[in-house]
């Protein structure tokens, strides 16, 4: 019986667990290129009962008690957003394999979103203000009208005398994670690679859509579904809980009086 009150006990907090992530997912479902998260269990050992008594002069099985679940892994899906059309210059998005690269002040971090804009010195920076890197250092454009290319490269277009030039300037530096599983989030849609892994990045397969951006990869209506198998879990370990906890008063003040 107290084996039963422990196993439900774990799977209330798993619940409030997975319950927390489905929350964060839908509470980002209109960031840019957020990445969704998924819960996973494992249940804990199972525990051998053996009878053992003055009659018994060997231990007799008599079966196993599961000692509920744990929280096994929050894991990351990094399959691809959809790609929509926003028509600014200053949006880019990735389609396939890879991600752009930004400076913060811990360091490079990893992103796939793509909503950028230009300072007023005409360095290209994300969403949090961090410089976006090309392969030649910062992407710096200026105020001038530019493109990028699918394969990276940002031209600027010059007017001179009704004839018009491209100029490269750098070129937006995508890298590709051959198990993106290792990448550890830190916020604002951006992961970190461990030192460790380093030897994982290469350049990027994907190619870049200027005036796109891709979408968080959540579907809404999956997600009100797994948030409401969250709910249902966490109300019947509660009813499970409590139904132990009347039982186990029953033990005490009913079943071991004393006539």
């Amino acid at each position: 019986m107290i084996s039963g009150l422990y196993a439900s006990a774990t799977c209330l907090l798993n619940g409030q667990k997975a319950l927390d992530v489905v929350v964060n997912n839908l509470a980002n479902v209109n960031v840019p290129a957020f990445k969704q998260q998924r819960t996973t269990f494992r249940s804990f050992p199972d525990i051998m009962l053996q009878h053992a008594g003055p009659s018994e002069p060997s231990q007799r099985a008599i079966g196993k008690v599961g000692g509920g679940a744990r929280v096994d892994e929050i894991r990351t899906s990094f399959h691809p957003g959809q790609l929509n059309f926003t028509g600014n210059q200053d949006d880019l998005a990735i389609s396939g394999d890879g991600f752009f690269q930004v400076l913060t002040d811990k360091g490079v971090r990893y992103t796939r979103n793509g909503s950028f804009s230009r300072d007023t010195q005409g360095v290209l920076r994300a969403s949090d203000g961090s410089p976006v890197m090309g392969k030649g250092g910062l992407v710096y454009i200026g105020e001038q009208s530019y493109q990028v290319k699918s394969n990276g490269d940002v031209v600027v277009i010059r007017e001179e005398g009704g004839v018009v030039t491209e100029q490269l300037i750098d070129t937006v530096d995508l890298v590709e994670v051959t198990r993106p599983e290792v990448l550890k989030r830190v916020g604002n849609s951006q992961f970190e690679l461990p030192p460790e892994y380093a030897h994982l990045a290469r350049p990027a397969t994907g190619t870049v859509l200027q005036g796109y951006l891709e979408q968080a990869n959540i579907s809404v209506v999956s997600a009100m579904v797994r948030m409401i198998d969250a709910f249902r879990t966490y109300e019947t370990s509660q009813r499970a809980i409590h139904a132990i906890d009347e039982t186990l008063k029953k033990a005490v003040n009913e079943v071991a009086k004393v006539s």
